[in-house]
């Protein structure tokens, strides 16, 4: 890992993935593309996404489209095949197209 404390970052994935149901769309947006940027093992990374995106699916509507954006792009980044996610983000990004800016 390239970051000082593999086991920070271990015992936040797992606090993180524990309470995933419970996290806001920002703070599951939010820790998905700070675990997928973080240089650390993808097991854990991979098991925290599942847990996030498990999480998220049941209520993407409530997603912003950032949101959205982050939480598809955490999973390119670590090359997570989840298609069940990965079809519902791009069915809910299709229905609020409009509401996308570039940045």
């Amino acid at each position: 890992a390239r970051h000082a404390s593999p086991s920070l970052y271990s015992a936040l994935a797992s606090m993180a993935a524990s309470r995933a149901r419970d996290l806001s769309p920002q703070a599951v947006s939010n820790i998905a593309w700070s675990f997928a940027t973080a240089s650390h093992p993808l097991a854990e990374t991979h098991l925290l996404l599942d847990a996030l995106g498990a999480a998220a699916q049941r209520r993407l509507g409530r997603f912003k489209p950032q949101e959205l954006a982050n939480l598809c792009w955490a999973f390119a980044r670590v090359r997570l095949p989840s298609p069940s996610l990965l079809d519902a983000l791009a069915e809910e990004a299709a229905r609020r197209l409009d509401a996308f800016s570039g940045q």
